[in-house]
């Protein structure tokens, strides 16, 4: 894996921009990985603490309270790899948004997702 903390850390922001931004897994099958994020990015949960603005339209409600509070005492940087390796195997592509136009003049959003293994299309 990385030894550059400066780019783990960007590893990690786009790893985490493509799993909020791209429509693949239902909300249940996020909820361990992005816990692990907000213990990145917030350490231990806290009662007050605020829905970061990468997060907020997850809804993922209290199911995400409980598995950071079961974060407790994992090191920022120790969860940031544990989310690296939880979503590369899903997410480690670079995103494209387009338009696909359907055979009755509609536009269509697409995602074209540009991985080591090849191109996925996601409508």
């Amino acid at each position: 894996m990385y030894n550059d903390v400066v780019s783990l850390h960007h590893y990690y922001l786009q790893l985490r921009q493509n799993l909020v931004s791209t429509p693949r897994h239902p909300a249940e099958n996020i909820t361990q990985p992005i816990a692990f994020a907000y213990q990145a990015e917030l350490s231990d949960w806290r009662p007050c603490q605020e829905t970061p603005i990468w997060a907020q339209h997850l809804n993922l409600g209290p199911a995400l309270t409980r598995a950071h509070q079961a974060l407790a005492t994992l090191s920022q940087q120790d969860a940031r790899l544990a989310f690296i390796r939880a979503v590369m195997p899903n997410y480690n592509m670079h995103l494209h948004a387009m338009t696909l136009r359907t055979k009755d003049g509609k536009d269509a959003p697409v995602w074209i997702g540009v991985t080591p293994k090849g191109i996925e299309v996601y409508q």
